[in-house]
C-alpha cells in the first residue's frame, strides 16, 4: 500500500468513522464504512466491533482501490473521489459517474458501462488541470443528486442526509494534498459558472440545480 492510498484511506475515515449499527441503515453493522456482509465476503469472521483499522485498510485496498483501478487515476483528488463514492454509493454508481462526467466535458465520448478499463483511464488521465477541476465538480454534483433521490424516494433515509452532504464538495482546491476543510460546498460556484450549469442540465435535468442549491445554499 503506497502513500497515495494511505492518504485516501485516512481521508475516507473522516466520513466513515468507527462502529455503527443504525436501524435505518440498510448496511447493518459497519465499522470504518465496511459492512458486515462485505467483511464476511472477504473472509473476516470476527465481531464487527473488533475489526481493526489495518484490516479495514487491507479490505479497501484490495477490494476497492486496486480492484476498480482508482490507483491508476493520476489526479489524486479524482482518484479519492471515485474511491469515496464507491464505498458510499457502490462501485457501479461511482464508475458510471466518472464516465458520465468525462463525457459532459469532452467531445469524444467514452462508453458508459460502469467499468473503469484502459480506455476510461487513458481518457481521464489525458485531461488538463482545468478540466480535472471541472470533472471533480461534476462528480460531486452527481453524488449530491443521488443523495437527494434516495431521500425523496425513502423518507427514512432523511436522517442521513446531513452526513452524506458533508461528502459533496463543489469548491475545488488545486492542491491535491488539501484536506476537506478547504473544499466546502459553495453554491455560488454553480450560479457563476455557465459551463457547469449547462452540464448539470444535460445530465440531471432542469430540476436538479434547484434541488442541489436548496441543500447547499
Amino acid at each position: 500500500m503506497n502513500q497515495k492510498f494511505r492518504n485516501a484511506f485516512e481521508r475516507l475515515l473522516k466520513y466513515e468513522g468507527g462502529y455503527s449499527n443504525h436501524q435505518n441503515d440498510s448496511g447493518g453493522k459497519t465499522k470504518y464504512g465496511i459492512t458486515e456482509s462485505l467483511a464476511r465476503e472477504v473472509g473476516y469472521d470476527g465481531d464487527m466491533k473488533d475489526l481493526t483499522k489495518e484490516e479495514a485498510a487491507e479490505i479497501y485496498y484490495n477490494h476497492f482501490w486496486t480492484k476498480y483501478r482508482y490507483n491508476e487515476i493520476e489526479d489524486e483528488r479524482v482518484a479519492f473521489e471515485c474511491f469515496e463514492q464507491a464505498v458510499n454509493l457502490g462501485p457501479d454508481d461511482a464508475n458510471t459517474n466518472l464516465q458520465k462526467s468525462y463525457n459532459l466535458l469532452i467531445k469524444d465520448e467514452i462508453v458508459v458501462d460502469g467499468i473503469i478499463g484502459s480506455k476510461t483511464l487513458s481518457a481521464v488521465n489525458s485531461l488538463d488541470a482545468k478540466d480535472f477541476n471541472y470533472l471533480l465538480k461534476l462528480l460531486n454534483i452527481m453524488q449530491g443528486n443521488k443523495y437527494i433521490e434516495i431521500v425523496q424516494s425513502n423518507n427514512s433515509q432523511k436522517v442521513f442526509i446531513r452526513g452524506w452532504l458533508r461528502r459533496v464538495r463543489l469548491k475545488v482546491n488545486k492542491d491535491q494534498s488539501s484536506n476537506d476543510k478547504d473544499m466546502t460546498p459553495d453554491g455560488k460556484e454553480i450560479i457563476n459558472n455557465p459551463k457547469l450549469i449547462k452540464a448539470i442540465l444535460i445530465v440531471l435535468g432542469s430540476g436538479a440545480i434547484i434541488k442541489i442549491l436548496e441543500f447547499i445554499l
